[in-house]
């Protein structure tokens, strides 16, 4: 199931004065019928739906004798075996009714926890790391948008945007169920969230880091708070140390050493926009830059964080396993989830990568087929014998050009960008 490249071409271009860039090329594809089809009714059900679409989110799991990725792929979760960094491996996927926003997986590797783009939080079953099971799920109220997640034992927790902190009992994942809530009367977003022990730590991009007293799931109460990281949007705990990223403000290190008054010990100020931080290892941290790409920086001396290597490929979702990081971009540019080995944080190196789908920005039905514009991701070819579960059974990718128009003419695939 390991998803590879299509095979590239050259391609000519046309400018004009009045056009930033024109691209048209002619793609051989397979040799099918262009009979017309017919036109379709709004008030036509729904048969089915391809649910690939970019990569926003990934997420690491270890355990004995594995190592797991798992990535938001659209409206998919994949999941992938990284225990050869140089051969990344899909298992299994399952698919979920809207895109993958974010990703949590329990301790023992069986459970995982989605939030999507609108507001309902699926949990997903992958003790069949080959056969995942869609399970329950939980619609939260008033549009509240669940974001960052936590699974702790039978407890999901998770960051309500609009909201604050909600937490749910997942024992039975076919019947979840809310125990308690906490609205912080924010006047921000709470974007992201991390559970140790008794507390929960929230990223504010208003309030910065606030604690919450969760040893009562029914009346979970805020008892501390750290509101210099202003912008913050995810929060990883690794021992007494939180790292805050602060999107366009860099990051911040606190410490946890008193759980209920975190207090700063470093921070940097990047410049662009900061959508991850992880550990690496004891005394690095890597970063994730939506413009310039993955940064390792020295921590030794919390203090006075020190940039050592990058990475130039921009990068959104962000995970570490050993000296491996692993990125990818936002849908401005080409879905691929990719890995970088850091052994040497001045020079890293590309270890291998899985290509997925950017967004649509064009679809042309011929007889059974369908062909899909993917603007970054290049060009795309459905087969629709089975109209509840269309294949992908070919495509073009562009390089660096965005596919946004497409038309079938006497044999060929007509592809624009702009």
């Amino acid at each position: 199931m390991r998803r590879k490249s299509d095979p590239q071409s050259e391609i000519n271009c046309v400018s004009t004065a009045t056009l930033c860039v024109a691209l048209l090329f002619v793609l051989m594809l397979y040799a099918f019928s262009a009979r017309a089809a017919a036109p379709l009714s709004c008030s036509d059900p729904l048969e089915g739906h391809w649910p690939y679409g970019p990569g926003y989110t990934v997420e690491r799991w270890t355990g004995p004798g594995e190592t797991l990725l798992l990535v938001g792929n659209g409206a998919v979760l994949s999941i992938i075996d990284a225990s050869d960094p140089s051969n990344l491996v899909i298992l299994g996927e399952v698919s979920v009714a809207d895109p993958v926003r974010s990703i949590d997986i329990s301790p023992d590797g069986a459970r995982v926890a989605i939030s999507d783009w609108r507001s309902t939080i699926h949990l997903v079953d992958i003790s069949n790391r080959s056969a995942p099971q869609a399970r329950g799920g939980l619609v939260v109220a008033d549009n509240r948008q669940p974001y960052g997640l936590d699974i702790v034992g039978n407890r999901l927790y998770v960051a309500l945007r609009d909201a604050g902190l909600g937490i749910f009992d997942i024992s039975d994942l076919d019947n979840p169920g809310a125990l308690g809530s906490t609205a912080m009367g924010a006047t921000g977003f709470v974007f992201d969230l991390e559970v140790r022990g008794n507390y929960a730590y929230l990223a504010d991009d208003a309030e910065g880091v606030t604690v919450i007293d969760i040893s009562n799931d029914a009346s979970p109460a805020m008892v501390g708070a750290y509101a210099g990281s202003t912008l913050a949007s995810r929060i990883v705990i690794d021992g007494s140390r939180a790292y805050v990223a602060r999107r366009s403000n860099g990051f911040d290190i606190l410490d946890l050493s008193a759980a209920t008054a975190p207090t700063l010990i470093g921070n940097y100020d990047t410049p662009a926009i900061v959508y991850g931080v992880q550990p690496l290892g004891a005394d690095r941290l890597v970063v994730a830059d939506g413009y310039n790409g993955s940064f390792v920086f020295d921590i030794a001396n919390p203090a006075a964080p020190a940039p050592l290597g990058s990475d130039s490929e921009p990068a959104y979702g962000l995970a570490v396993i050993g000296n491996e990081a692993y990125v990818i971009p936002d849908s401005s540019r080409p879905s691929q989830l990719r890995a970088l080995d850091f052994s040497n944080p001045l020079t890293p190196v590309l270890s291998d990568s899985l290509d997925f789908y950017n967004d649509t920005a064009e679809v042309r039905v011929v007889g059974s087929r369908v062909l899909v514009a993917h603007r970054a991701s290049g060009l795309s070819i459905l087969d629709l014998a089975n109209p509840q579960a269309p294949v992908r059974i070919g495509g073009y990718h562009a390089g660096n050009v965005d596919v946004t128009d497409v038309e079938w003419i006497n044999g060929h695939a007509i592809v624009g960008s702009y």
